[in-house]
């Protein structure tokens, strides 16, 4: 699944791991996910997040976080796993993505993805923060749309996650791939390290 991400997609796992391990967190979870949608989009990293999250801005999401979970006291290090929420939110990217006819995942449907995970800290910090989350919803379906156009940064592999397989297969399947992503993102902050 990670090879259909864009380059903009993939940033956003990498920030959101960023996010974690700013609030000394152990796990990545959808409110970790919303962070760093906002900041990418903050950041001028994706002009499409920048519109699409214009309000609230990334301060009062973060500070709408730390409220409902507080910084830790562990500082971690090496692999930080994914909650359950944030696999079903890049599973559900996925989904996305095909319904939406794209070859690719964009920084887009991973907001939608995050969008039908109504058990995850990023949902509860948008209610929180009174954003309507059906225009919300809308506007990124509306850009999700308008990207499929524009060629994804990365080649898709011609497969796909299984059709209607067994859910605990599909479950390993996943958990497999976000290895890889974390391999990745491991890979990705060495080189920004090299790069500073």
């Amino acid at each position: 699944m990670f090879e259909r991400f864009t380059d903009s997609a993939r940033n956003i796992v990498v920030l959101a791991q960023d996010e974690a391990r700013g609030l000394r967190h152990g796990w990545i979870g959808t409110e970790h996910l919303l962070l760093a949608l906002f900041r990418s989009g903050a950041d001028g990293h994706d002009p499409v997040l920048a519109e699409l999250l214009a309000e609230p801005s990334i301060e009062q999401v973060r500070a709408e976080v730390v409220d409902a979970t507080p910084a830790g006291s562990d500082d971690p290090s090496g692999h930080i796993p994914f909650t359950t929420p944030a696999k079903l939110v890049l599973e559900r990217s996925l989904r996305e993505s095909q319904r939406l006819a794209s070859e690719h995942i964009s920084a887009a449907h991973l907001l939608l993805g995050l969008l039908t995970v109504t058990e995850g800290g990023g949902v509860r910090a948008l209610i929180a923060l009174k954003v309507d989350l059906t225009a919300l919803r809308e506007r990124a379906e509306e850009l999700a749309s308008a990207e499929q156009t524009a060629v994804p940064a990365h080649r898709p592999r011609a497969t796909r996650l299984g059709g209607r397989g067994e859910l605990p297969a599909r479950m390993e399947l996943l958990e497999e791939q976000v290895k890889q992503l974390a391999a990745e993102v491991a890979r990705l902050r060495a080189k920004l390290d090299d790069a500073s």
